[in-house]
């Protein structure tokens, strides 16, 4: 399912040379199934190299980039880990699985939050990783490619500021 914003965006003509002075449009979106990478695709083409696909968490923070303009680009792939970044994919048991295997995403980063939100599904390690609650694998060549949510994610109670 993509966001309405992007649902319209992809419905209009493109624009002739965009001229709207953003320098970079982070797109970070549910999981994109096949059928989505075309829609990608189509925002590549109306905004140009701007465009990237991210990936992370509020418990993390930013865990991996695929810029537009890539020369290794994976269609589905949001991209592979920072360079501050460490991603593990593992079993239901905490076990690191190889690469293409689908397990739960794991990741370390320098912005890990340090403490427990209250009510959010957060497992921490011993060794400062945490668990994302997506699925995913790592392919051969380090790309992620988030492919859905664990069982166990229990969705928390949101509340809308402002």
């Amino acid at each position: 399912r993509r966001p309405q914003c992007l649902v319209t965006i992809l419905g209009e003509p493109a624009p002739a040379g965009c001229g709207c002075g953003v320098e970079h449009l982070p797109l970070s979106v549910e999981p994109y199934q096949d059928a989505d990478v075309p829609g990608f695709g189509r925002l590549v083409g109306v905004f140009g190299p701007i465009v990237s696909e991210v990936y992370g968490s509020t418990e993390t923070g930013l865990i991996s980039v695929m810029p537009a303009q890539n020369p290794h680009y994976k269609p589905g792939s949001c991209g592979r880990p920072l360079d501050d970044v460490v991603v593990e994919i593992r079993d239901a048991d905490g076990r690191r699985l190889p690469a293409n295997a689908t397990g739960e995403i794991w990741a370390r980063t320098p912005r890990s939050l340090a403490c427990d939100l209250p009510g959010t599904y957060l497992h921490r390690d011993s060794n400062g990783f945490i668990a994302t609650a997506d699925l995913g694998r790592l392919d051969e060549d380090g790309f992620l490619f988030v492919t859905g949510r664990t069982a166990a994610h229990v969705p928390m109670e949101l509340r809308r500021a402002g």
